[in-house]
């Protein structure tokens, strides 16, 4: 963000601003988020996924 910001010339909070506007939840994932997906996918929980894909982004979508 910091890198799309200066090459815009507009300021970190304002591509923070704009992405988190454009994100399902309203908010960035945390390491929190991460951990607990983590925690799910090694418990007995989730024995029956497999190749599956895990996004933990809050919704951002990436183009």
């Amino acid at each position: 963000m910091r890198t799309r910001a200066a090459a815009e010339g507009v300021t970190f909070e304002e591509i923070l601003a704009r992405d988190v506007s454009a994100m399902a939840l309203r908010r960035v994932a945390t390491e929190e988020d991460v951990a607990r997906a983590v925690l799910y996918l090694a418990s007995d929980h989730a024995k029956a996924i497999t190749g599956a894909t895990i996004d933990v982004n809050g919704g951002q979508l990436f183009t």
